[in-house]
């Protein structure tokens, strides 16, 4: 009967532990179905557990007060789109430094304080259309080192403060156009040498501080 005893008593011993380490450790999980979060207050209430978001993802500044994006920085992917829209003060993406892939769309547009794109610096695919507008006060494409894979068009309309795309350099393989249009303050093209290098890629141009076509930035002349 010892044996037994003792037998049963390890397996309680084990299992209880295991239910202490899973209740005290939850495991990493995926958000089944899309999510919108439009709030600080629904970020802060986003679980860090979650890995990623099996459907779409939207962040948009319907209340104003999002600054902080730091309790969705264990997400490595979202399998659908992406959207952040309408936000008043985020300067960076920091919070987002676990994004490695978007399965659709990428759009961010209309985010109102967004200097860089800072904190998606682990982000190297996006499936679909990677759409960047409206964007007052981005200066800068740096954030972006690590895009290897557009699986569709890259779009860059109006973004009234870029002035180079210091950030696409590592950009290895285009399945449609990049783009880049109403740019007003945007003159240097030099970063993509290297995209126009290592892929067959058309980069079209028009309406920004400076316009030149992909023969003259692989000739170099890619800066004004």
């Amino acid at each position: 009967m010892r044996p037994l005893l003792f037998l049963v008593f390890f397996t309680t011993v084990i299992s209880c532990s295991y239910r202490d380490l899973t209740e005290n450790f939850p495991q990493p999980t995926v958000w089944d179905g899309d999510l919108f979060l439009s709030s600080q207050a629904a970020i802060d209430d986003f679980k860090d557990t979650y890995v990623g978001i099996n459907g779409d993802l939207s962040i948009e500044g319907v209340t104003g007060d999002i600054v902080d994006l730091s309790p969705l920085k264990n997400i490595r992917f979202v399998s659908g789109d992406f959207i952040i829209q309408n936000t008043e003060n985020i300067k960076d993406l920091s919070g987002l430094s676990g994004l490695e892939s978007v399965g659709g769309q990428f759009f961010i547009y209309r985010n109102r304080a967004l200097e860089s794109f800072q904190g998606l610096d682990n982000l190297k695919s996006v499936q679909g259309m990677f759409f960047i507008s409206l964007n007052a006060k981005l200066q800068t494409m740096q954030g972006l080192q690590a895009m290897e894979q557009l699986g569709d068009m890259l779009y860059v309309f109006k973004n009234a403060s870029l002035a180079d795309l210091d950030g696409l350099q590592s950009i290895k393989e285009v399945e449609g156009n990049l783009s880049f249009s109403g740019n007003v303050q945007l003159s240097d093209f030099c970063a993509l040498q290297s995209v126009l290098q290592s892929t067959t890629v058309n980069v079209l141009t028009e309406n920004n501080a400076f316009n030149p076509t992909s023969n003259q930035i692989l000739q170099g002349f890619c800066s004004q």
